[in-house]
């Protein structure tokens, strides 16, 4: 349920979390109307997990369990026992360049230097943000978010060559050496003659094209606010990216008019067999009907068997 102090009841949170423990940090930003729009928070325990196991980070961006629709953003790495460490958590406004501007920049100031390597999805407002905030920083694309499109991107593309392409690139994937994978991959989009293909473009430069017309709410952030949570009010519901369902061209067979339902019994329009007032009638008659032919049938099927040595009469 949405209530009206939420976000003064969560800043008043992190107040008391800061007051037990000092090494607890957060930072937020208001819009001009003093609504909460981005939120960054991390525990104690992360400053030491960070500073021996922050060489590589990943960051997501793919919840949105709460209440407002802002997608939740979390920072993670690996110990040494091969467990998954938290280094930091954040809610968005939105998943804009200036958004995600604003976490990066926030996470390395809190977190005193930023990572050797991050991996995050193919979001062209990430690989912006990193660039900027992170220039010293390998950017790297998660595996698994890259092979999770191929199906859409490829499939239809190939036709019968599809799985082959799969197969191909799963041979790549097992390459370590960095230009041996450069070489065979040039030849393998050489071979299924995908160099103008805008998804293989995008996934070997990392970039594409950004238009943020399509947050038209965008707000005015005020800086890093560590107190005075009183003032704070709560955000509206954020806009997810895209264009909007309402707004999206449609295809012919969502523009093509949808047939009217017709009874089967009365040829009528605007009902079916089940819902037909003469349903009840026709039912009466269709189980007379199946009365009689069924006391022929076991009249025939008895004639057929007194006819028959009786033998076969038998049950067994």
């Amino acid at each position: 349920m949405l209530g009206a102090d939420d976000a003064k009841n969560v800043i008043e949170y992190l107040k008391s979390a800061k007051k037990e423990t000092k090494m607890f940090q957060y930072a937020f930003t208001v819009d001009e109307d003093r609504r909460l729009e981005h939120l960054f928070w991390c525990r104690s325990q992360s400053f030491d997990w960070y500073k021996k196991y922050g060489d590589v980070v990943v960051f997501d961006t793919t919840y949105r369990v709460n209440a407002y629709d802002m997608p939740c953003g979390i920072f993670v790495g690996i110990d040494n026992h091969g467990k998954i460490i938290l280094f930091g958590c954040a809610i968005l406004r939105n998943e804009t360049t200036s958004a995600i501007k604003w976490l990066m920049k926030t996470f390395v100031s809190i977190m005193k230097k930023a990572p050797k390597t991050i991996i995050t999805d193919q979001d062209p407002w990430m690989t912006q943000a990193i660039a900027t905030e992170m220039p010293t920083t390998k950017h790297s694309f998660c595996i698994w978010h890259i092979t999770s499109k191929f199906s859409c991107w490829f499939a239809a593309l190939l036709r019968n060559d599809y799985r082959s392409w799969c197969a191909d690139f799963y041979q790549l994937y097992k390459m370590i050496v960095p230009e041996e994978f450069e070489y065979n991959w040039s030849l393998m989009v050489a071979k299924y003659k995908l160099e103008d293909n805008k998804h293989i473009q995008a996934t070997s430069t990392g970039q594409e094209t950004v238009d943020e017309d399509i947050f038209p709410d965008k707000c005015t952030p005020i800086g890093n606010v560590l107190g005075g949570g009183d003032e704070v009010l709560c955000p509206p519901h954020s806009k997810r990216k895209g264009r909007p369902k309402t707004k999206r061209e449609k295809s012919e067979k969502e523009l093509r008019k949808k047939k009217t339902k017709s009874c089967s019994i009365c040829k009528q329009l605007g009902h079916t067999k089940s819902t037909c007032p003469n349903n009840e009638n026709i039912s009466v008659v269709d189980n007379m009907d199946a009365s009689v032919s069924f006391a022929s049938h076991k009249r025939q099927k008895k004639t057929v068997v007194d006819g028959l040595n009786p033998v076969f009469s038998l049950k067994f």
